[in-house]
């Protein structure tokens, strides 16, 4: 899994090949955000629509994470039809309710929103990537993706806002030196306009890299087998025996014990065949008697 310096590295590199594009599609699907939530009257079509915008935004910064192509339409993905307009809409104001409920709760209710709005991050893509996943499955998708990932997703927002912070403070007392004040003044506010501009786009970024790495997890590498050096007899060239490396730490190997040599055992040999018939012995003329 990916570390928040990883994912970091990941987004400034996507950032830095498309800079103009993603960020003037960003700005065009949060102008048109901003157009539909100003838009009075119907306010149950255009919050929903308004939603929709915003899980159109945050599959384009996936679209970029993978590396596919950018076009001006990946920010209506949302639209490509009125049932996965209203599949979406659904989901979103889904997640927008269970996010509103657990602030709602007293003292502890900001902590437990933050923690869930994270949970749910991961919503927008699953609701337009897999439309055949139900809206409030989608929610259950996202919470289950995000287990383990809370800690990193938190501290990679957390980071930035300090970051962003601290130099805006740094900068705004430096602003009070006579005569360069105006310097400090000048890059304080060239840093209100870079955060405005790119700060959202590096952390739509930073979030899709955590819902691929999700999606991928990474595969653990092999570990390599202690593999057996021998010494060699210089005289003969054969080794003579093996050792073994681990941690960087000779082990000497086993020496075999002595095994006893086997006694031939003598062989039982076959019994003669009894002779059959046997031909009587004829005498001979020494063994007649002498006559007289």
């Amino acid at each position: 899994m990916s570390s928040i310096t990883q994912n970091y590295k990941a987004a400034f590199e996507i950032l830095k090949k498309r800079p103009v594009l993603l960020w003037g599609l960003s700005l065009l699907s949060n102008f048109l955000i901003l157009i539909v939530s100003l838009l009075g009257g119907a306010r149950i079509i255009t919050f929903p629509v308004a939603l929709v915008l915003e899980a159109s935004l945050s599959v384009l910064y996936l679209k970029g994470v993978r590396g596919e192509g950018i076009e001006t339409k990946n920010i209506f993905s949302g639209f490509t039809s009125l049932k996965q307009a209203v599949h979406v809409a659904g989901g979103m104001l889904w997640m927008v309710l269970w996010v509103v409920l657990w602030c709602l709760i007293p003292v502890v209710g900001i902590v437990f929103g933050i923690i869930k709005a994270i949970e749910y991050s991961f919503t927008p893509y699953i609701l337009i990537t897999h439309p055949e996943i139900e809206a409030m499955d989608a929610l259950k998708e996202s919470k289950k993706m995000t287990n383990g990932l809370k800690g990193k997703m938190f501290g990679a927002q957390a980071l930035v806002i300090v970051a962003i912070v601290v130099c805006a403070a740094i900068l705004g007392a430096l602003t009070i030196i006579p005569f360069i004040g105006s310097v400090f003044g000048l890059l304080l506010i060239v840093l209100i306009v870079a955060v405005a501009a790119f700060c959202p786009i590096f952390l739509g970024l930073v979030n899709a890299k955590f819902y691929e790495d999700a999606l991928h997890p990474a595969q653990p590498m092999p570990q390599p087998q202690p593999q057996p050096q021998f010494n060699f007899d210089p005289y003969t060239g054969k080794p003579i025996q093996p050792q073994y490396q681990y941690g960087g730490q000779q082990v000497p190997p086993v020496q075999p014990q002595p095994q006893p040599t086997p006694q031939s055992v003598p062989q039982p040999q076959p019994a003669p065949a009894p002779e059959s018939n046997p031909v009587p012995e004829t005498p001979t003329d020494t063994d007649q008697p002498t006559r007289i």
